[in-house]
């Protein structure tokens, strides 16, 4: 069957009994995924099922407790001041908790959804204006400006923004923000505002703090419960206060070359906007080094850095070796499988 092409409404009708409208015989696949989140949510389980997305190893399932989501969800709304009876834009699959927890703000939040089918480009799409959504960076880069304002309030998720899509959004005039959290924290537990105040840190929502522990990963304490959740993460950070924070990059991506430690993330926000193909850093063993900073390029042609495009780069930092590969490895929504690129293509 042929998926919608343009937006469509689910109104609180459906959140009611959306059994009777999966009984529609000529119920179309797009529609269909969000009654049966819907149905799940109204089941008597008091937990939802959800998927990492696979970003860093094979997608682990996770069962999230309804209690828990509830807390997650008033908290966003609070924050965003998001009010009865206004609109939430559905874009992201319901395969990973980004999309289940749209549908969770809508339910809980009393609010109307708008509804397409998951694509690089949503906006196209949408034709109204809407007070709520959520997108992945890719379907930002892929949206031009002028449908960005059609979300009075757009959150951003699922990997770190680049620095290239921050300068085209950051003077839309519409509230943009980008996440902070995983799967594991019940959605986002931090903020970063890109427009209309371009901030250079996250803020966690209202009884959250942060610290990090001895090896400077950062550490959340998550006083929305009872008792307060603790979760350590792998993202070294700069902690500003306690509320406040600067991501760095992940630990497990670390390399240490010749002692020196090198944070890919680092090193692709400043060669972002020097690159004009999508790319990632990575590492590769080296007999005097320890480990070896490499460039992994997706292009089918050979790609060469010049002088200039790498003069940022501190002498640890630079690519000792770059490597063109066809197609990188990615999440549904769009993520870059680092190792199981590098695994494919690089390490036979």
């Amino acid at each position: 069957m042929m998926l919608p092409t343009e937006a469509f409404h689910i109104t609180s009708k459906c959140y009611e009994d959306p059994t009777s409208d999966l009984n529609t015989q000529k119920q179309h696949p797009r529609k269909r995924e969000i009654l049966l989140t819907i149905k799940d949510w109204y089941s008597k389980n008091s937990f939802i099922r959800c998927h990492t997305s696979g970003t860093t190893g094979t997608p682990k399932e996770l069962k999230l407790n309804k209690k828990d989501i509830c807390i997650s969800v008033q908290s966003t709304l609070d924050t965003l001041r998001i009010r009865p009876h206004q609109s939430a834009f559905i874009c992201l699959p319901m395969d990973y908790i980004a999309g289940k927890m749209m549908v969770f703000r809508s339910l809980l939040g009393k609010l109307e959804m708008v509804v397409v089918t998951p694509r690089s480009n949503p906006l196209e799409q949408l034709t109204e204006r809407v007070t709520l959504g959520a997108m992945t960076p890719h379907q930002v880069s892929s949206s031009s400006a002028k449908d960005l304002k059609k979300i009075d309030k757009l959150l951003i998720g699922g990997a770190p923004l680049e620095e290239h899509i921050i300068e085209k959004i950051k003077g839309v005039g519409n509230e943009i923000y980008e996440t902070y959290g995983a799967t594991e924290t019940l959605s986002h537990i931090a903020l970063r505002s890109i427009s209309p105040t371009l901030m250079f840190h996250f803020k966690t929502l209202e009884k959250i703090t942060v610290y990090t522990n001895r090896s400077g990963c950062l550490c959340i304490r998550d006083g929305r419960f009872s008792p307060p959740k603790h979760i350590e993460t792998n993202d070294v950070s700069d902690v500003l206060s306690p509320t406040e924070f600067r991501w760095i990059g992940r630990k497990d991506h670390v390399i240490n070359t010749g002692g020196i430690k090198v944070f890919p993330e680092k090193v692709e926000r400043t060669l972002c906007n020097k690159i004009p193909k999508p790319f990632f850093i990575s590492k590769e063993r080296d007999p005097l080094l320890g480990e070896r900073v490499v460039l992994v390029v997706e292009s089918a042609s050979r790609f060469q850095l010049s002088n200039d495009q790498i003069s940022e780069l501190n002498p640890y930092e630079k690519p000792k070796k770059i490597y063109c590969v066809p197609n990188f490895e990615r999440t549904a929504s769009g993520k870059v499988k680092r190792r199981q690129t590098m695994d494919k293509y690089l390490k036979k």
